[in-house]
Order: structure tokens, then sequence, then C-alpha cells
């Protein structure tokens, strides 16, 4: 809507198959029914259930304006600025937040433990640096992808990367891979290629393809009047 783009049936499916794939891929992780029972099983856990989805519902729909609007931020707007200068302006609103978040955990660390606790860099050590850096790599890829693709394949490339990380969690770290993981992840393999080789041409492209042949034809018929008028012009 925000991007005034239209998507075929294949795509529209490969967009349910990869929903659902991805529910499959993680809901082995959500299986905690073992750790509770009775009634505070039929409370607690239905509170956290419902808690659960709402919370993650929020989460996606923020996360998908936020890649629409920077896509068209990106590409339309009047004002083109870089990939930089847009990371910057994100960057500016979080500033605030993080710092107030600074300030709190400092507060509340020094009040349970009695000790005065750092405002700024407590805790940090090599690996949290390095995790950092690679978080602000992933943000600058995440753009660029956006800006040279588009929000869709973006996600496509996001869900890819988590079956991968997911088996290498696996085979490496000894992580959970259940055959309902293994049914999931061939789901999102196959969304990924329904939307990648789909081959229907859309409104837009046959569009684009007959405004191409005007020109074309317009251009050829321009290039034989101005033979034919050389032609003339040679003649005796």
């Amino acid at each position: 809507i925000m991007l005034n783009r239209e998507y075929s049936w294949t795509k529209w499916r490969s967009f349910i198959q990869l929903m659902v794939g991805v529910v499959l891929f993680s809901a082995p992780l959500w299986d905690h029914s073992n750790d509770v029972s009775g009634a505070q099983k039929s409370t607690s856990a239905q509170f956290n259930f419902i808690i659960g989805i709402s919370a993650v519902a929020v989460e996606v729909t923020l996360s998908g304006f936020a890649s629409i609007y920077f896509e068209k931020v990106i590409k339309t707007d009047n004002i083109q600025l870089g990939i930089w200068d847009r990371n910057f302006q994100l960057a500016l609103g979080s500033f605030p937040i993080y710092v107030g978040f600074m300030f709190w955990h400092a507060v509340s660390c020094t009040e349970s433990t009695g000790n005065k606790c750092e405002v700024m860099f407590g805790g940090w050590s090599l690996m949290a640096v390095v995790c950092s850096m690679f978080g602000a790599g992933g943000g600058l890829l995440v753009a660029l992808s956006i800006k040279y693709g588009d929000s869709i394949l973006k996600t496509l490339a996001t869900t890819g990367s988590i079956i991968l990380s997911s088996l290498l969690d696996h085979f490496l770290l000894g992580g959970p891979l259940s055959p309902v993981m293994i049914c999931g992840g061939i789901q999102v393999v196959l969304a990924i290629c329904n939307y990648t080789f789909d081959a229907t041409v859309s409104d837009e492209q046959v569009f684009s393809s007959i405004e191409a042949g005007k020109t074309l034809e317009g251009k050829t018929c321009d290039d034989e009047e101005k033979g034919e008028h050389a032609d003339r012009k040679i003649k005796p």
C-alpha cells in the first residue's frame, strides 16, 4: 500500500508458505508444558502465551512498518540522502532511550549491591565489543539490502539466515532439531524459491515493456526518416 506495488498469486502463496514454515520451525521451542502442571498450567501458561503472542504481533508489525517506511524514504524521497545519513537519523531517536536505560541500570545495580556501578561501559568485555560490532555491521547490511533490493528480499534473507544459524547450532553446539523443525525449514526454503523464481509477469512489467517498445519504435521511425532524407540529399 505504501509503495503502490502489486504481487502475483505465486508470491502471495510464498508469503503464506514462509509464515507457516517459520511457525513450524519455532513451534518446538515454545513447548514448555512439562515445566508447569495443574492449575498453574491452566492460568499462568495461558496468560503468558497470550502476552507472548501479543508482543510478537506488535514487534512484527512495527518491524515491517519500519522496513517499508525506510525503503520508501530511501527510494522515493526528494532529499536523496545516503545510507549513513538515514541510519544516523534513526539512531538519534534511540539515544535518549538507551541513555535512560543505562542510568536506570546503574541506579538499580547500586541499590541492590550497595556498591557504585558504572553508568557507561560497565561489564563490557572484548566479546561484547565484537558482538556490538557485528550488530552494527548487520544493520548496515540490512540497509543496503533494502536500498538495492526491497524489504521482502531482506525478510527472505533474514529467514534463511535463521534456518542456517539453527542448523549450525545443532551440528556445532548440539542445539535442538526436531522433525517438525526440519519440515518448517523445508517450507522456508521452498517459499524462498517460489518467490525468487516466480515467472509471472506483473502489470508494471507489461506497461514498462509497452513503453519501451513504443520508444524503440519511435526511434526506428525517426532513423528511417533520417535515412530517407539523407538519400534524397545524395541523389542528383
